[in-house]
């Protein structure tokens, strides 16, 4: 199925690209089995790079 299928209707009606962004960031990581620990070491790392 399509992901924008599974987008809550909210997000895309209040056009909120946070809530859009942690959904597919949420939906990339749920069908990658990676786990949040790595999503965090990662968002940790990226602020430091940057």
């Amino acid at each position: 199925e399509p992901i924008l299928d599974r987008v809550p209707s909210r997000a895309i009606d209040e056009k909120d690209s946070i809530s859009l962004m942690f959904f597919f960031i949420f939906e990339i990581f749920v069908h990658n089995e990676i786990e949040i620990d790595d999503l965090w070491a990662y968002t940790a790392h990226k602020r430091k790079t940057e």
